[in-house]
């Protein structure tokens, strides 16, 4: 049989994870891709393209027959429907956001902490509106090069931990004080809709309680027609057949949060559910989002 080819970012992790889905499919090659999210290290992310700067050219590899599957972090998935057939989520990792460089309690007022998401860097001016709130770029490496310069970063535990990375110190962040991004810590592969076999082979990887999870925090962020670009964070938890959906919405300066929790069965139902809620409290003015 011939190798999978893997479509995937040149990044470590991203290659860490797609080399994880290879070698539970056997034999594999890695298609490295340089996307515009790569490419372009000084700008944000919204002047670059927002949502898929991550992920559009590593699909277009499969498009184009140069790779088989594509593997990304389920958090860079645009919520709008792609070319691509979500085939697989593997088990899920932890989820939350880690401080590094030092604990939040123990920064001092004043301290600089960086991060590259507008939900974290909201949730952070809420949690200690003393702190300076600094946006920083660049992949894991040049991001942790960063403490010293500023005091802390704040970065995904998942990274971390796949990574193995120990020095600087870091420190988990519990979900109740800063609420993850949409998928966060969960990997997803797709392919192309029409390839049969690959969709069968692909199901062998899928995690029901997993993907069940990112499909109700997707739900919220596509009512609100976006990806990371706004302060929302959402993260559900799967108890057998039943959902339990917290999603908040974030003032960019820190000043208001709104939280809405609710339980549910179906993910799309509860994802929707959630977010016509928090727009009915005033979400789309709080976030900057459009109606």
């Amino acid at each position: 049989m011939a190798p999978v080819r893997i479509a995937t970012r040149r990044s470590a992790l991203a290659r860490w994870q797609a080399s994880l889905v290879g070698e539970r499919l056997g034999r594999y090659e890695l298609v490295e891709v340089h996307t515009a999210g790569d490419r372009d290290q000084a700008s944000s992310l919204a002047e670059i393209g927002g949502q898929g700067v991550f992920v559009k050219e590593v699909q277009a590899a499969v498009v184009r027959g140069e790779a088989d599957i594509a593997v990304h972090s389920a958090k860079d998935l645009p919520t709008a429907a792609g070319p691509l057939l979500l085939a697989a989520v593997l088990e899920r990792a932890d989820a939350r956001d880690a401080i590094v460089g030092a604990r939040l309690e123990e920064l001092a007022i004043g301290a600089r902490v960086g991060t590259s998401a507008p939900r974290r860097a909201a949730q952070l001016r809420l949690l200690r509106p003393d702190l300076e709130v600094v946006s920083i770029r660049g992949n894991i490496a040049t991001r942790l090069g960063r403490v010293g310069e500023l005091d802390a970063i704040v970065m995904a535990v998942a990274a971390l931990e796949r990574l193995g990375l120990e020095e600087p110190p870091w420190w988990p962040l519990p979900e109740e004080v800063l609420c993850p991004q949409a998928g966060q810590g969960a990997i997803a592969v797709e392919c192309a809709p029409d390839a049969d076999g690959l969709i069968e082979r692909l199901r062998s990887l899928d995690d029901d309680r997993s993907r069940r999870e990112i499909e109700a925090e997707r739900a919220v962020l596509a009512a609100f027609g976006t990806g990371c670009a706004l302060p929302l964070g959402a993260r559900a938890h799967a108890d057998g057949s039943s959902l339990r959906l917290r999603a908040v919405a974030v003032d960019p300066d820190g000043t208001r949060q709104l939280e809405v929790e609710r339980e549910g069965v179906d993910p799309a139902t509860l994802g929707a559910t959630v977010a016509e809620v928090l727009r009915r409290l005033g979400a789309d003015a709080l976030v900057g989002a459009r109606p």
